[in-house]
């Protein structure tokens, strides 16, 4: 309520009361009334206040809990996933490893070439052999 409203409510108010149409008694009444309106408001205010703290608390907890799985989840998928990429990469070495040592011990049989001149080329087939090819 604007506050000249309330100030022109409280006037005839007071004129009400000074021209003797309200008694003291249906004054004290009537303010009683008004009381007890506004202490009723303020419980009930007080009550949806509590109701509203509660259902926020249960809410921020489900969102909460929601979200921790949701991390726990995605943590355990990124572990799988880096396991495999270090057991891939692990075998990519190995076969790798494996490569070189055979490119070695081929380059150690050849030693010098044919006739102790050159190698022509050096590559891997599609069934992962070595295949030295001499001039």
């Amino acid at each position: 309520m604007p506050e000249t409203q309330t100030k022109n409510n409280l006037q005839s108010f007071l004129e009400i009361l000074n021209k003797g149409f309200l008694d003291k008694k249906d004054t004290l009444i009537a303010f009683e009334k008004v009381a007890e309106l506004v202490l009723k408001i303020q419980k009930n205010q007080q009550e949806a206040i509590a109701r509203l703290e509660v259902n926020y608390s249960q809410i921020i907890k489900t969102i909460s809990e929601k979200h921790d799985i949701s991390i726990k989840e995605f943590t355990k998928k990124t572990d799988n996933i880096n396991k495999s990429v270090n057991e891939a990469t692990l075998a990519n070495r190995k076969e790798h490893k494996e490569r070189l040592r055979l490119i070695d011990t081929k380059l150690a049989s050849v030693k010098n070439g044919k006739n102790g001149t050159s190698i022509k080329n050096i590559y891997i087939n599609d069934k992962g052999e070595l295949i030295i090819v001499l001039e």
